[in-house]
């Protein structure tokens, strides 16, 4: 909750965050293999949906190629399931999990917006 309450509280961009996680998730995985996973949360399953539709916007490089490629129609489906578990889940999140939640949608549906329009 540290890197939402950091994510929410500056004027970090979420691009830029999850640049910097994937960066150090590869570089992590250069030093020592490894097979343990995060623990699950809504957060970091949030997380998770964002990273992917930061790649199929070409926002970030694909973690398995590690180039940017766009696939906007992907990127498109990403941010509706996202919209979709805010709608589902709104009375059930605390006030972190529903921050995160929807200034990962704004970002993500400004981000796909600029892309559509170039």
């Amino acid at each position: 909750l540290i890197s939402v309450y950091i994510l929410f509280n500056s004027n970090l961009n979420i691009g830029k965050i999850m640049d910097d996680i994937l960066i150090e998730n590869a570089q992590k995985k250069q030093e020592k293999p490894t097979h343990t996973l995060p623990k699950v949360t809504f957060s970091t399953f949030i997380l998770s949906l964002a990273s992917s539709a930061l790649s199929q916007l070409g926002e970030v490089p694909n973690p398995e190629t590690g180039e940017k490629s766009k696939d906007l129609v992907m990127a498109n489906h990403t941010i509706n399931v996202l919209n979709m578990l805010e709608e589902k889940t709104k009375e059930c999140l605390d006030s972190d999990e529903s921050k995160l939640l929807e200034g990962i949608l704004y970002e993500l549906r400004m981000k796909y917006v600029m892309q559509k329009n170039n």
